[in-house]
């Protein structure tokens, strides 16, 4: 299995705080991978070092082989790594087709046929012409995600799609993340919704206070009692 996106050993510091601790993660192509943990344990982080927000302190990221962590993040867009954000960050004057039409890659407009492909797959296809403002927060939500696959990226970063979603959206993208990935791509999800995380997901990894505490299938993870201890509630 190819791994499509490769941390090793990422450290991240805040004022002499570390944010990351070795932190290590591989992403396979094909797959849905988790990235679950408390508050405060390091998942946006580890994301904006993915995506090219932050330069780690320490270690390295590779894309299909390549080592790109001296690469900003409009470079790693081009190279096909996409990414949405907890913040919609959606252009509200206008309409839902032409914030799809945003999602640059290469600095290329997507083809019309991507921006229908986006909206049919997260279930907007009907709301195209309509301005993003009038649209409720679910479905913006599911408009931002819509808009980071329009440019077909091979590595897709999900920092909780499914916040604010009501079941049935939440069920929708859950759909839509299975069938986005395929042999050659692959998705990175962080997400406080379980039930959506141990349906989708093929691999998921834990992280508590900076470091990884546990990695494994859903079943695994979900049965692991450092994961029940620290993150369930439990034990």
């Amino acid at each position: 299995m190819t791994r499509l996106l490769r941390i090793r050993d990422v450290d991240v510091e805040f004022g002499g705080v570390k944010a990351l601790d070795g932190v290590s993660v591989d992403v396979t192509a094909g797959h849905v991978h988790g990235l679950i943990g408390p508050n405060g344990s390091g998942k946006s982080t580890l994301m904006d070092v993915a995506g090219g927000f932050l330069r780690p302190a320490r270690g390295t990221v590779e894309l299909a082989g390549r080592r790109v962590e001296r690469r900003p993040a409009h470079r790693r867009a081009r190279d096909g790594i996409g990414r949405t954000f907890q913040g919609l960050e959606l252009f509200d004057d206008l309409s839902v087709a032409e914030n799809l039409s945003v999602g640059l890659v290469g600095g290329a407009r997507p083809a019309r046929a991507d921006v229908e492909w986006a909206a049919g797959l997260l279930g907007v296809a009907d709301e195209l012409d309509r301005l993003v403002v009038e649209l409720p927060h679910g479905r913006r939500r599911l408009v931002s995600v819509a808009r980071a696959i329009a440019g077909r990226p091979r590595v897709l970063l999900l920092d909780e799609p499914a916040a604010g979603l009501e079941t049935g959206e939440t069920a929708e993208l859950g759909r839509a993340l299975r069938e986005i990935v395929a042999p050659e791509t692959a998705i990175l999800l962080v997400e406080h919704d379980m039930q959506l995380v141990m349906g989708v997901c093929d691999r998921v990894t834990v992280l508590q206070l900076g470091g990884v505490i546990a990695e494994g299938s859903p079943a695994e993870i979900r049965t692991d009692p450092r994961v029940r201890a620290a993150y369930l509630g439990e034990g």
